[in-house]
């Protein structure tokens, strides 16, 4: 299983427990109860959004490079990190780098 999806089944488990803490609460009328129950349904919560959140930030990095190629755009490895970049990025998405310079343009990928 991803590491993602693990987490992903975590976050949700402490929502699903916070939940319970609140209806038990309920039943058992304490207040102390209750407040763990809403303790956890936030860290449930806050840690879903987190998990989410970065996961796009993560598919933000990644290129589809057989549609970059057909868009028409440049594939040129980086110097710094050698890690695939949009020549018309000008620096690189993973390091930060400067992508290439008018001398000399690496493209492994060019059509």
């Amino acid at each position: 299983m991803k590491k993602s999806v693990i987490i992903n089944i975590i976050a949700i488990s402490t929502f699903v427990l916070g939940l319970a803490l609140i209806i038990g609460s309920y039943y058992l009328e304490s207040l102390f109860m209750m407040l763990i129950g809403i303790f956890f349904i936030l860290i449930g919560i806050l840690s879903y959004i987190m998990i989410k959140a970065l996961s796009l930030f993560v598919m933000d990095r990644e290129f589809n490079i057989e549609a970059l190629k057909k868009a028409g755009l440049t594939i040129v490895k980086c110097n710094n990190c050698f890690k695939d970049n949009v020549l018309e990025d000008q620096y690189c998405v993973h390091c930060g780098e400067r992508l290439g310079n008018s001398d000399e343009i690496q493209e492994e990928y060019k059509t």
